[in-house]
């Protein structure tokens, strides 16, 4: 309903939508209202550094950090992550944002295939 206020000038069942995995994304409850919509949903590649490369850059340095710690909520998590990135010198966000040029230039050089590491 609040994309039908949002986007008056356009039919909605020509939306074309992309997701990732996460739950609330794939129950079965929610594919069912896509189908009834008429919604096309384009595949979410697992992982994938071409699209997100800065988030490529984010989780694989967080996740080295974080390993083996237990969290008790979600709160923990995000505060604990908030913590991390504080502490970053700024040159790990220069090279972060420059691992997405170097990413992009790749794909614009091999039409937009998939770009490993």
């Amino acid at each position: 309903e609040g994309l039908r206020r949002f986007r008056r000038d356009k039919n909605i069942a020509e939306i074309l939508l992309q997701h990732d995995k996460a739950l609330p994304h794939t129950s079965l409850e929610t594919q069912k209202e896509l189908k009834k919509l008429g919604w096309t949903v384009l595949p979410y590649p697992p992982h994938s550094p071409d699209l997100a490369a800065l988030d490529f850059h984010l989780f694989v340095s967080l996740r080295g950090a974080i390993c083996g710690e237990t969290f008790g909520s979600l709160d923990e998590v995000t505060e604990e992550a908030k913590k991390w990135l504080r502490v970053q010198n700024p040159d790990w966000y220069t090279k972060g944002i420059n691992a997405v040029f170097a990413h992009w230039h790749k794909m614009v050089e091999i039409g937009g295939d998939f770009v490993e590491e």
